[in-house]
């Protein structure tokens, strides 16, 4: 083999991996971009933002099952979660009051 055909092919492999990851690397953006924009409407979801609710509070209770200091852990988090959805001033509080249809206790 030629020495001009193997850096020719060098250089062609270079050249197609320099322009395919800076693709990759757009494409990556886009679906990024798209999946934290579904994540933060399903987020603010008036179902959603009860079934945390509701889970954090089954945390919570459920904690004093758990030995040591995970259940502190547990506790302090979830009680952190229910007040966090709850303060009115948040772009995420939780409904006053329940949702009409199936409730998950």
């Amino acid at each position: 083999m030629r020495l001009t055909t193997v850096l020719g092919a060098a250089a062609a492999l270079l050249a197609g991996y320099v322009f395919g990851t800076a693709a990759g690397r757009g494409r990556y953006r886009e679906i990024t971009a798209a999946v934290t924009t579904a994540a933060s409407t399903a987020v603010h979801h008036p179902r959603v933002q009860q079934l945390l609710f509701d889970l954090a509070g089954r945390a919570s209770s459920s904690a004093g099952h758990i030995p040591g200091p995970v259940a502190d852990l547990v506790d302090t988090a979830a009680t952190h979660l229910q007040d966090t959805l709850t303060q009115p001033d948040h772009p995420t509080s939780a409904p006053a009051e329940p949702i009409s249809g199936r409730h998950v206790a």
